[in-house]
């Protein structure tokens, strides 16, 4: 954690300011505490990452899933532009557009995002209820203009009218209550700046992916790991035939309920599987997926 990251971070109880303390110096505190001098509540600082919540709660499985997968999904590691694509496709907003702005990543995982826009960036805030943090942390953390907290999104632990840009992808429709976790963020965006959420979209006919999950959500590890290494190489097969009818092959392999891009992204055969394994978890294991 940077020290001078109270200038972001808040107490997320009552809004004030916090103190840090701390024995280290340098660019980077590994281990402290943060204190509130308004309500007397402190949070600890550990492996670098201010602690503002005492669990995962109900993301726990995301934590197990980007603490396996923590380098997957960066396009610096792996010589990609998925996210930065995606960025573009789901804002129209490019990483080079961020230059100058304080910006906001509301559950940002491993950091496959911040990954593209930190370089542009002036501040770089992230955010995740998650043990992800950690992996996020282990990837961008050290980043002079990065910030990052284990926080909860329906009381965030940011300072509001900060954000130039905040966005949420992939996040809001993983909560007890997606309309909630995103009015909780509003107040963060100063005047004039913009916001952007990302959801799974509602089907009128819900993806077969959602009748699995009568059976998987929330499945308790080791047994999660287990079904998940099981299932999805014998659903790839299962989708990569049905994908090789002609015509019909494309929308034929919907209909399996795994995480099969080959017909969407540009991966080697190893990085379709790891893919699969990762989205697959993403998919079916989750406490909590709603569509919006």
């Amino acid at each position: 954690m940077k020290p001078d990251a109270t200038k972001y971070f808040v107490c997320p109880t009552c809004r004030g300011d916090l103190k840090l303390s701390s024995t280290e110096s340098g660019p980077e505190i590994e281990t402290g505490s943060l204190a509130c001098a308004a309500c007397d509540k402190t949070y600890p600082v550990v492996r670098g990452v201010p602690r503002f919540v005492a669990g995962e709660q109900y993301a726990d499985t995301f934590g197990r899933q980007w603490t396996r997968w923590s380098v997957t999904q960066q396009d610096s590691m792996n010589g990609s532009r998925i996210f930065h694509d995606r960025m573009l496709r789901y804002t129209g907003w490019t990483p080079e557009s961020m230059a100058g702005k304080v910006v906001v990543d509301a559950g940002c995982g491993p950091g496959g995002f911040i990954d593209v826009n930190h370089p542009h960036a002036a501040a770089m805030i992230g955010f995740d209820l998650s043990v992800a943090i950690e992996a996020c942390y282990d990837n961008h953390g050290k980043r002079p203009n990065v910030y990052l907290a284990q926080g909860d999104i329906f009381n965030p632990p940011i300072r509001r009218d900060v954000a130039d840009r905040l966005y949420t992808f992939g996040v809001v429709q993983h909560t007890p209550d997606p309309e909630g976790a995103f009015r909780s963020l509003i107040p963060l965006v100063k005047e004039g700046g913009e916001i952007a959420v990302w959801v799974y979209r509602k089907m009128l006919i819900p993806q077969p992916q959602y009748w699995l999950r009568v059976f998987t959500a929330g499945m308790p590890e080791p047994r999660a790991t287990r079904f998940i290494e099981w299932f999805t190489p014998r659903a790839m097969k299962v989708s990569g035939a049905l994908g090789s009818v002609p015509v019909a092959g494309k929308l034929l392999r919907r209909l399996i309920p795994v995480a099969d891009y080959r017909d969407r992204l540009s991966l080697t055969e190893e990085e379709h599987q790891e893919w699969a394994l990762m989205d697959t978890h993403d998919a079916l294991i989750t406490r909590y997926t709603y569509p919006q």
